[in-house]
């Protein structure tokens, strides 16, 4: 439609410290995709300090089980997303997410408290996208056909979604929407099946200084950690 787009990729420490993702060709493919600049910003120690710790602080637990992990990201990434509209003189502001889920609420509603009148494009709403993209096979079509290089492609692809950062990792979808099925290994991505768990294990010391790690040491192999990224991949 016209739009100069300017792109921009948060490292939230996606794979938790222990298969974390490769970032370095982000910036290609986004101009590939059309982009005429890339921001691709490593904001792991501030969403660590400023909204982890926090959120753990405040024992915050949606339904005694969600550590809202996904939820606390997108304030993080939209603050960033509004600084870089506003450092690019952007009249708008686009994100990917559905037109039926809560990330869409998320990020509008923070850059709508972070910056009054800048407009959101949401393309899942627009009728012109979701009738010429009626689902994940036509995106990949499409990508396929510009030569957009896409991780999870027809032939390699969990049989499920997911959303991750260093705080956290949520599945849902395709076969776990059976309540009858157990949940695959390959689910383990950031924990061991106990089947290949050590016999014995790890003594972990954390120091504390107003509720917050400060340290955390592994008494057993000796590594520690002091930062707030570091102490939560550690």
């Amino acid at each position: 439609q016209g739009y100069e787009v300017v792109s921009f990729t948060a490292n939230l420490g996606q794979g938790g410290g222990m298969n974390d993702e490769d970032f370095s060709g982000i910036e290609a493919k986004a101009k590939a995709s059309g982009a005429v600049k890339a921001y691709v910003l490593d904001v792991q120690e501030e969403f660590v300090k400023d909204f982890v710790f926090p959120i753990i602080r405040a024992n915050a637990i949606y339904e005694s089980r969600y550590l809202l992990g996904t939820s606390l990201a997108r304030p993080c990434i939209s603050k960033h997303l509004v600084e870089i509209a506003r450092k690019e003189g952007c009249n708008y502001v686009a994100h990917g997410s559905t037109g039926k889920g809560n990330d869409q609420v998320r990020f509008e509603l923070s850059a709508y408290a972070l910056q009054a009148g800048l407009e959101c494009v949401t393309p899942w709403r627009i009728p012109e996208f979701y009738n010429k993209f009626q689902g994940r096979q036509d995106l990949l079509a499409y990508a396929k056909e510009r030569n957009i290089p896409i991780q999870m492609d027809k032939g390699d692809r969990p049989p499920y979604s997911m959303d991750d950062n260093m705080f956290h990792i949520s599945f849902e979808s395709g076969i776990l929407e059976d309540p009858a099925a157990t949940a695959p290994e390959t689910c383990h991505k950031y924990t061991t099946p106990l089947s290949e768990c050590k016999e014995t294990p790890d003594d972990v010391q954390i120091w504390f200084e107003k509720g917050d790690p400060v340290k955390v040491k592994n008494l057993t192999s000796g590594e520690e950690a002091t930062t707030p990224a570091t102490i939560l991949k550690l």
